[in-house]
């Protein structure tokens, strides 16, 4: 048999100082964890509030503390609310706000809980830094920004959407992933759009030169009527184009200076110069009308169209 206080104090086999000690009539037991007493005496252990625990043998309602996911009210009351988005609660009476340009879902207990948005990349519980120009997310989480396709681009910084990767416009390019501009085509070529290389910046009509590479113009008496790589072809023969004028057309090949003055000689020596053919020009001798025949009355000179 043991010597103890009329009551236990705070469930502890201890003397009360105010009370005379004689012989225990049983054992004092500990209060469970989530339980407190705060008072001696032979009553029962209290419960702590809901969404809070406590450890075993518990003193007082302080002890209470609230659970993982849950925080004591900023008010300073006993009750315990639940985490809210955006924000952890460990264990105990707080609660944290998540790292910029991260989220968590509400009754979060812990810091990798909260993750980057979409637009933004980084660890679980750590930094979140926005996608670069070029790049999207479209996921919350740790995962990593992916690059817009070949032939696209974005200037958007955060992107959260594929949808900010625009295609390339025509007459531009872009050749990896991840770009943030297209580049432009060298002057005097062109790209469909969505181009992905600089081989499809192609000459345009007038001027040649390698796909990607510099566009010519078409120098004096040949013309180019088809975009790429091909050749100038040369005027037909008595006819000509002007220089620097990067000619796009057969019809715009003229009748050259040699062939009006060779066609103003025969002129006055009498020949009729005739003819008008679509591209180029078809002249024929006629030979001299003799005395008995009609002379024309003036010569006929054909003009290229």
């Amino acid at each position: 048999m043991h010597l103890c206080s009329a009551t236990c104090i705070n469930m502890h086999r201890h003397l009360s100082p105010t009370t005379q000690a004689r012989p225990c009539t049983g054992d004092c037991q500990e209060c469970p964890p989530g339980t407190f007493k705060a008072v001696a005496g032979s009553g029962p252990c209290q419960d702590c509030p809901e969404h809070s625990d406590s450890q075993a043998a518990s003193t007082a309602s302080i002890d209470c503390l609230c659970i993982k996911g849950y925080y004591a009210d900023d008010d300073g009351g006993s009750s315990c609310s639940l985490c809210p988005a955006g924000s952890f609660c460990e264990a105990g009476t707080t609660k944290t706000a998540c790292p910029a340009n991260a989220y968590s879902v509400p009754g979060s207990d812990a810091a990798s809980d909260c993750r980057c948005r979409p637009g933004f990349a980084g660890p679980d519980g750590g930094a979140c830094e926005p996608c670069f120009a070029g790049t999207f997310k479209d996921v919350a989480g740790s995962g990593p920004c992916l690059s817009c396709d070949r032939g696209s681009h974005s200037a958007q910084i955060g992107a959260n959407s594929s949808g900010f990767c625009a295609p390339c416009a025509r007459g531009t390019y872009s050749s990896v992933d991840g770009m943030s501009a297209c580049i432009a085509c060298t002057a005097h070529a062109t790209s469909p759009p969505r181009s992905s290389d600089h081989s499809n910046c192609t000459c345009n009509l007038g001027y040649t030169g390698p796909d990607g590479g510099m566009c010519e113009a078409c120098v004096a008496g040949k013309f180019k009527s088809s975009r790429g790589s091909g050749a100038c072809l040369s005027c037909p023969e008595g006819s000509d184009a002007a220089s620097g004028r990067a000619s796009v057309a057969e019809s715009e090949c003229f009748v050259s200076t040699t062939a009006w003055w060779s066609m103003t000689v025969l002129g006055a020596l009498g020949i009729g110069v005739i003819g008008v053919a679509v591209g180029g020009c078809v002249y024929a001798a006629v030979s001299m009308l003799r005395r008995r025949k009609q002379r024309f009355k003036e010569n006929v000179v054909c003009v290229c169209v």
